[in-house]
């Protein structure tokens, strides 16, 4: 599955273009056949109602969930629910991805997943709790739209939440923050204008030093991350390099 959507990338080309973004633009142009063209400008000029999928689905988000606009153009998604990934279990200790999406996917009040417990019983089902694939096939089973993404970065993060959505991102956790290594999954609801809002589901991240600064079963709810370090943890290669889920 791609892990770039044309609608972002229209929105955040330059205005006149970089010689990046033309090339990309002119590539895609080159690719399409006349017909896929014809039909694409038809769509383009004519507004009609957007095509069945490209709408967030409806157990995407549930009756009473909120968005809350914070100054500085910050946003929360309020009551978003915590869970703790040791108490998941013997290997709890390996399974943030899954606690990081399932915290995600109670939000939205996706059916039969009350708990990451829940979903990890699904992921367990399709493969191990770190593989991607394994996650893709569970959330295919929930009738979930999501993407696994290697190319995330701020700005993306900001349009998910502002359009109503959570989202898990891979920080790299060991190592000081100028050389960070080894990965942890965690959730993202709510950004301020210097921190991102988040649900670390083993404790409270240390970002310059690395490691924990605590653990236990409610040290992660809630944390404020600051932008530039957490960056730097989950942008670890430059530029748009983030690891995440999105749920757009």
């Amino acid at each position: 599955m791609a892990d770039i959507r044309l609608a972002s990338a229209a929105k955040w080309t330059t205005d006149p273009p970089q010689p990046h973004q033309l090339a990309a633009w002119n590539a895609l142009q080159e690719s399409l056949t006349p017909k896929q063209l014809a039909d694409f400008g038809e769509l383009f000029r004519a507004g009609p109602p957007v095509k069945p999928g490209l709408t967030v689905p409806p157990t995407s988000k549930g009756p009473g969930h909120r968005v809350r606009q914070r100054p500085e153009g910050g946003v929360e998604l309020l009551q978003f629910p915590y869970q703790y990934q040791t108490d998941n279990g013997p290997t709890g200790w390996r399974e943030c991805q899954t606690t990081a999406i399932a915290m995600c996917l109670i939000w939205m009040r996706v059916k039969g997943v009350r708990s990451d417990v829940d979903y990890l019983r699904i992921v367990n089902a399709y493969g191990n709790t770190t593989s991607q694939a394994a996650h893709a096939a569970a959330l295919r089973h929930l009738g979930v739209r999501a993407r696994f993404t290697t190319s995330c970065a701020d700005e993306q993060l900001l349009a998910e939440l502002r359009g109503g959505l959570p989202a898990a991102i891979a920080l790299a956790h060991n190592g000081p923050v100028g050389s960070p290594r080894d990965g942890h999954w965690v959730a993202v609801y709510g950004a301020t204008s210097m921190s991102w809002m988040v649900n670390d589901p083993y404790g409270e991240l240390d970002l310059i030093s690395g490691g924990f600064v605590k653990t236990g079963p409610t040290a992660g709810k809630g944390v404020a991350y600051s932008k530039r370090n957490t960056r730097r943890r989950w942008c670890v290669e430059g530029g748009a390099s983030g690891w995440a889920w999105l749920f757009s």
